[in-house]
């Protein structure tokens, strides 16, 4: 089935749906959608379209079916979810929706779960995201409780703040004003790398008393210092720091 280049919204029926990095249920998940985020198609290959997710720009590829999605309209009503999970029903079909995803009326009547009304606080949305993640197991590429890995942790975070990051560590490390050690606020992202190269590769959100909030095996929280993260229970270092960035936050 042909789908008109367009930019588009997942569905109710699909809270969750895999990007891979080519088209093949056997190949690596770079990324996931989650409800109510736009896409544009870029490219059709058989059963897969390549797209472009509007809020990151990232590109991958999907499953092409036309039941996926619903034609975009009324974007400016969309709320954020802000709890766990959701869950909404239009006609017989009730779905949950996690966390971060957006809704609005038209897409189907909310039974339960909170949006975001207003923009929280910086100090509210970790209170949130701490409550909501912690013990998560990691997921290369997911954006979920069910599955999170850094970036994505990371990309969630700031959209309750009202900001919209890159998807990838070393893309995000190109966004806000550089902190120096020592200065860092509850708050602040802190960049990494796993080696002894200076490639970004992890990012976890500073948290308070020397603390790093972060997705590595699960979502957790562990002591940081100017070497770089040291994983309290397997007493060792696990990621080398390399900087960390204050993104200014909208108003």
């Amino acid at each position: 089935m042909t789908i008109p280049a367009e930019s588009l919204q997942l569905p109710l029926g699909v809270p969750i749906l895999a990007v891979r990095k080519i088209p093949d249920h056997r190949s690596e998940m770079v990324n996931q959608l989650i409800f109510g985020e736009t896409v544009t198609i870029v490219d059709q290959k058989d059963h897969w379209l390549y797209i472009q997710s509007f809020h990151d720009q990232y590109f991958g590829w999907i499953e092409n079916h036309a039941h996926y999605f619903f034609p975009a309209n009324d974007l400016e009503k969309q709320k954020v979810v802000c709890s766990p999970l959701a869950y909404v029903q239009k006609a017989n079909l009730r779905i949950y929706i996690p966390f971060g995803a957006f809704w609005q009326p038209s897409w189907g009547e909310l039974l339960e779960g909170e949006m975001l009304d207003e923009r929280m606080s910086q100090a509210e949305v970790l209170k949130t995201l701490y409550k909501v993640f912690l013990g998560a197991p990691y997921l290369w590429g997911g954006r979920s409780i069910w599955g999170i890995d850094c970036s994505g942790l990371s990309q969630l975070y700031a959209r309750l703040l009202g900001i919209s990051l890159p998807r990838d560590a070393k893309d995000q490390a190109l966004m806000g004003e550089e902190v120096l050690f020592g200065q860092w606020q509850q708050g602040d992202l802190v960049f990494f790398s796993n080696n002894q190269q200076s490639k970004v590769n992890h990012v976890g959100i500073a948290w308070k008393d020397g603390y790093i909030l972060h997705a590595s095996g699960t979502v957790r929280l562990d002591a940081i210092d100017v070497h770089g993260i040291y994983h309290l229970e397997n007493k060792m270092y696990t990621h080398r720091y390399l900087l960390a960035k204050r993104i200014k936050l909208p108003g």
